[in-house]
């Protein structure tokens, strides 16, 4: 696992898992760097799910944890990419009145 992984998952267990647990859920703080580097929990999480992948859904273990590990990396970069513009949007909006640059993109 990464560095800042690691950290970012460290940090969500201290915000979250006792507050999960009392509730009786399963947590695992998931993090991924940029470029794909997931955090031990994610890695775990990503095997497990390609260990079970081929019995059920008749898909070869390495093409299952490569191909889901480009997708839900890719979606977290769109997620990213949209928090990031709205924001900017909202920016851009406030210094100069616009109500239109508010508006976040519809999905």
């Amino acid at each position: 696992a990464g560095y800042a992984a690691s950290l970012k998952e460290r940090e969500k267990n201290r915000k979250y898992l006792t507050n999960a647990t009392s509730l009786g859920h399963l947590f695992r703080p998931i993090a991924v760097e940029v470029y794909r580097r997931w955090g031990q929990a994610a890695e775990e999480m990503l095997r497990e799910a390609a260990r079970l992948a081929p019995s059920t859904l008749d898909i070869p273990y390495g093409h299952f944890k490569t191909e889901w590990s480009i997708r839900l990396s890719t979606c977290l970069q769109k997620e990213n990419a949209e928090i990031l513009s709205s924001k900017l949007l909202s920016i851009v909006g406030k210094k100069t009145g616009s109500k239109q640059a508010q508006q976040p993109s519809a999905r």
